[in-house]
C-alpha cells in the first residue's frame, strides 16, 4: 500500500516553494553558466576524480589544510547543497499521489535541470562539464525532495490539529 500525501497545506506554502524555486534556479543558472577562466574540461567517468579527491581530503590528518579541500567543498558539498532547495520546492509543487511518485517527479525534474546545465556547459568554451556534477546534483535533489515532503507534511499536520 502506498502512503498517500495529503493535499497541499496552504497557498502560502506553494507560493514559498515557487519563490524558493525561482530564486534557486536563477542563482544556479547565473553561477553555472557565467564564463570562468581556464575551466574548459570534460569528465565523463563517474566519480573517478571526486572519489580520489574526497578520499585524499578525508584521510588527511588535517582535512581543511589539504590542498584539495576547497575543490572538495565546491565539488561535493556545493553541488549537493545547490540542489537541496530545488528538490524541496519541487516536492512541494509536484505533490500528487503517493510519496514515491512525488519523489520520482521531483527527482526527474531536478535531474533534467542538472543534465541541461551540463549539456549547455559542454557547448560553452569557458565552462567545464562533469558527470559527477549530475550525480551530486541529483543526490542533492533527492535530499531536498525529502525535506520538501517533510515541510509539506508538517503543514498538513498543522492544518489537521
Amino acid at each position: 500500500m502506498t502512503a498517500k500525501i495529503p493535499p497541499s497545506s496552504s497557498k502560502r506554502d506553494r507560493r514559498a516553494a515557487q519563490l524558493l524555486l525561482a530564486l534557486s534556479v536563477t542563482l544556479l543558472l547565473t553561477f553555472t553558466l557565467l564564463p570562468q577562466e581556464g575551466r574548459r574540461d570534460t569528465n565523463l567517468v563517474p566519480m573517478s576524480r571526486t572519489a580520489a579527491v574526497a578520499r585524499a581530503v578525508l584521510e588527511s590528518p588535517q582535512p581543511s589544510a589539504h590542498p584539495a579541500f576547497r575543490y572538495f567543498l565546491v565539488q561535493v558539498v556545493g553541488n549537493i547543497l545547490a540542489f537541496l532547495p530545488i528538490g524541496a520546492s519541487l516536492a512541494v509543487l509536484l505533490r500528487r499521489g503517493g510519496v514515491g511518485s512525488t519523489l520520482l517527479r521531483a527527482l526527474a525534474a531536478g535531474t533534467l535541470l542538472s543534465l541541461t546545465i551540463e549539456l549547455v556547459q559542454l557547448a560553452l568554451p569557458t565552462r567545464a562539464t562533469d558527470i559527477d556534477d549530475l550525480i551530486l546534483n541529483t543526490f542533492g535533489t533527492l535530499l531536498g525532495a525529502l525535506v520538501g515532503l517533510a515541510w509539506a507534511q508538517r503543514g498538513s499536520l498543522r492544518m489537521g490539529s
